[in-house]
């Protein structure tokens, strides 16, 4: 279907004026803090005990570099570019309200404590009715449904896989599944979250951390050399990790298993995420223009 420059445009405006969080609200490219995080994987393997505690106290501190490394790996490549308010009504609408969050956290512990996300049957969780509780909250006026979306996670027993971020089906065999996140949804009449998996590639990784120790070797060298720079932008081109709500990620899975398209329920882009009846709506707009 073709769309005009001027819908484009217009679509361009929509998604300025719909998209971002409150001061008080949470970043939605942020984890969730606390939860289960369920299906998190890691890259333990089985070591040996350390001969003393120095050796304990060494295998402990090179651990938290890992983690401080990967921590930075997550901002790095967690959002391209990164993730910033447009305006005051992008700073208003976008936001994911505490009581989401903590609503997201619950649904993460359930998931740890034995609801498994490959054993539903409903992709979506809804919040309770406000009004039907024990007592009256007002936040939880503010709770919105959660679609959970990972394909590899659900339909791994047809054998639906992840593909890799920068390589595809080629690296389909490295990628694992993660922590979860959400985000806001804009609706037509009220909003929705969607939640996505991280995705991890070890070969990208492995590819990735050789990269980072070549340039450390470069710039003790000479830190204004010509391979640095060039190392840098490598790096910067291969980041290890993903989403399962990555656009690139669901378009390799809508082109080989197509019946996946058809359950997706937004489009989702780095800056805005719209519903289908939204996107429904923007193009009969733009026929009619």
């Amino acid at each position: 279907m073709l769309v005009c420059e001027r819908a484009v445009t217009r679509y361009d405006m929509h998604v300025a004026s719909v998209v971002s969080p409150r001061d008080d609200d949470v970043d939605p490219y942020t984890a969730a803090t606390t939860g289960g995080g369920a299906a998190a994987t890691t890259d333990a393997t089985n070591q040996p005990p350390p001969a003393n505690h120095a050796a304990a106290a060494a295998a402990a501190a090179a651990r938290t570099t890992a983690a401080q490394d990967d921590a930075a790996q997550d901002d790095a490549t967690d959002a391209d570019p990164p993730w910033r308010p447009l305006n005051a009504v992008d700073r208003r609408e976008n936001g994911v309200p505490k009581a989401q969050q903590q609503f997201f956290a619950s649904v993460l512990d359930d998931m740890a404590s034995g609801a498994e996300y490959a054993t539903w049957r409903r992709l979506d969780v809804q919040p309770e009715d406000p009004l039907c509780g024990e007592c009256f909250d007002a936040s939880a006026f503010e709770l919105m449904p959660i679609d959970f979306w990972s394909p590899a996670g659900r339909w791994g027993h047809l054998g639906v896989r992840t593909p890799c971020v920068n390589h595809g089906w080629a690296h389909a065999a490295f990628t694992s599944l993660g922590e979860w996140r959400q985000r806001r949804v804009k609706g037509r009449v009220s909003d929705r979250c969607i939640a996505g998996q991280r995705v991890t590639c070890s070969a990208c990784k492995k590819e990735h951390l050789r990269l980072k120790a070549l340039l450390k070797a470069s710039r003790s060298q000479d830190a204004r050399a010509p391979q640095v720079a060039q190392l840098e932008a490598k790096i910067k081109a291969l980041p290890y990790r993903a989403s399962t709500l990555t656009p690139k990620v669901n378009q390799l899975l809508f082109e080989k298993y197509p019946w996946l398209a058809i359950r997706m329920p937004a489009v989702i882009t780095h800056r805005a995420a719209v519903s289908m009846e939204v996107m429904d709506d923007i193009a009969r707009a733009a026929r009619t223009s």
